[in-house]
This record gives C-alpha cells, sequence and structure tokens, in this order.
C-alpha cells in the first residue's frame, strides 16, 4: 500500500513532466529521435558502395554470396527506460537524491514519449532485474511506469548493468531507443555487452551524481557509508591538498568513462543533482538531429 503522502509526491512528478513535455520538451524529442526508427522490408544482394554494416551474415552464408538488409524508415518507435534502483541512488548531499532526480527526469522523457505517440517500456534494475513493464502507449501506462519508478523498493542492493543490457537485448526484438540512466558507479567491466547492446538498439547513457561526489567544498573529516555493501570509508578533506586530490580523480574517472561512451559511438550526458536538466537535454537531441540530418 502506498502512503498517501508517497502518492502524492507521484502525482507532482507526473504533472510537472507533463507541463514541461507539453511547453518545452516533445518537440525536441520528436525531432531529434523520429524518423531514425528503421523498419526491416527485404533482403537484396549486396552491390560495391552499400554499407557493409547492413550486410546480413547468416543469409549471406546460406546463398554464398553478400546480402544486405533493407529497411524502410518509420515514425512511430519504442522507448526503453533502463533504470538503476541500486542503493547508491539513495545518496543525496542537496536535499534531494540521486533516485529522486532520476525519477524526475525518466517522467520527462516518458511523457514526452508518449506524446509523440511512441511506445514506452521499463526495465528497472539492480545486480538482477527487479521490474519489467513491456512497452505500451497511454496516459496511464506513463503513469504506471512513473509511479513504478518512484515507489519501487528494490530487493537487492548491488549494482550490475551487464544484467541489465542482456535482459533489454533478451525481450526488446525490435530496434529501440534506450536510455539508460545509473550512476555508473560500479567496478564490473560491462563494455563489451554495451557495445553488443548499442548494434542492436540506439542507447543514450546519462550519468547522475550527487555534487559531493565529484567534490568537497568544506574542510572536513566525512565518514561514508556504503549503501551497496555496509562499508564505513573516512575521508579527510580538513585539507584542502586532499580535497584538490579528490576532485582531480574524480574528474578523471568522468572522462574516462565519457571515453568509453564516445568510442562505442554513443551519446552520453552527465547530470549533477540539483542541475536543471531540460536544457542539457535539449541540447544534446539538437546535437543529434544535426548529427543524423
Amino acid at each position: 500500500m502506498i502512503e498517501k503522502s508517497l502518492l502524492a509526491q507521484v502525482q507532482s512528478i507526473y504533472l510537472k513532466s507533463r507541463r514541461l513535455a507539453t511547453e518545452a520538451f516533445t518537440g525536441e524529442f520528436l525531432s531529434a529521435f523520429h524518423g531514425q526508427g528503421m523498419e526491416f522490408a527485404e533482403f537484396r544482394e549486396y552491390i560495391p558502395g552499400d554499407d557493409i554494416r547492413n550486410i546480413d551474415w547468416n543469409v549471406t552464408a546460406r546463398f554464398d554470396k553478400p546480402f544486405i538488409k533493407i529497411h524502410h524508415e518509420e515514425r512511430e518507435q519504442t522507448v526503453i527506460l533502463v533504470v538503476d534502483t541500486s542503493a547508491s541512488l539513495h545518496f543525496g548531499s542537496t536535499g534531494a537524491t540521486k533516485r529522486k532526480y532520476l525519477a524526475d527526469l525518466s517522467a520527462l522523457i516518458a511523457y514526452a514519449a508518449n506524446t509523440g505517440q511512441d511506445k514506452i517500456g521499463l526495465i528497472l534494475f539492480s545486480d538482477k532485474i527487479e521490474v519489467f513493464i513491456p512497452p505500451r502507449k497511454g496516459r496511464s501506462h506513463v503513469w504506471h511506469i512513473i509511479r513504478t519508478i518512484f515507489t519501487h523498493q528494490p530487493s537487492h542492493r548491488g549494482t550490475d548493468i551487464s544484467v541489465a543490457l542482456d535482459y533489454l537485448n533478451k525481450v526488446i526484438h525490435r530496434q529501440s531507443l534506450a536510455f539508460l540512466i545509473s550512476d555508473f558507479l560500479t567496478e564490473e567491466t560491462y563494455s563489451d555487452k554495451l557495445r553488443a547492446s548499442n548494434v542492436k538498439h540506439d542507447i543514450i547513457s546519462i550519468v547522475i551524481r550527487d555534487p559531493l561526489e565529484n567534490e568537497f567544498k568544506v574542510p572536513y573529516l566525512f565518514s561514508f557509508k556504503d549503501e551497496e555493501t555496509g562499508e564505513i570509508i573516512d575521508v579527510d578533506m580538513s585539507s584542502g591538498k586532499n580535497r584538490a586530490i579528490y576532485a582531480s580523480v574524480q574528474k578523471k574517472k568522468a572522462v574516462i568513462l565519457k571515453q568509453s561512451f564516445d568510442k562505442l559511438g554513443m551519446d552520453s550526458l552527465f547530470l549533477l543533482v540539483g542541475q536543471d536538466y531540460l536544457k542539457p537535454l535539449i541540447k544534446l537531441f539538437r546535437i543529434r538531429e544535426k548529427k543524423h540530418a
């Protein structure tokens, strides 16, 4: 049973996302993504100059000569939110947690997709698949997705992005636009899985961090509890030198993560809790629109 106060918060997020999508976002979403979806039409024999990425190797092997897949552009597409619910998302130093910020952002994307007549689905993951809501259309469906993101209590505390990507490929058979939303605070190696998933789908990675995870601005001795492992870590930030080292290390990690996305040819967005996410999203979408024009 969901508490009335929590239900009121979910309703508030839903109304906010509907207003933002209607006033400022849906047009950008449609321009950036519609027309990019491709529907299979037929096979034909390879002609020199064709894009070799369209070669179907199974048909090629069967006929002992290269064939390519021909696709037609389609307007409707499937949008999947692949959302991290691990315990590290509960952290917040600004009055809001990463999970609350993530819920707001996801709600906006879900409502914009629905306004554009796209199907929208949800995969919630920790170190296992927590929830799967198959893609559908309709306001009641969007409400169900937003409510689930905001209220679901994960059964596991860890993070396994590979599990989420494997499941995405397993349950979503047609090409989709997938938003992978996480703080990406994990030691696992998932680049191979991400590469394979990005071949099948169009994946945008959205990295959400708390400002304190990037930089300490106050000189204190901090004690942190790793929500996923329970480990208590003392961090001495009374020294300006330590604060500078910490900020430098975190910046380097962010650069490496961004480079890993770029290497895979993926779009990505890095956001801080408390930051206005609407403008960075619109900027990303406009860049995509120019790229595919």
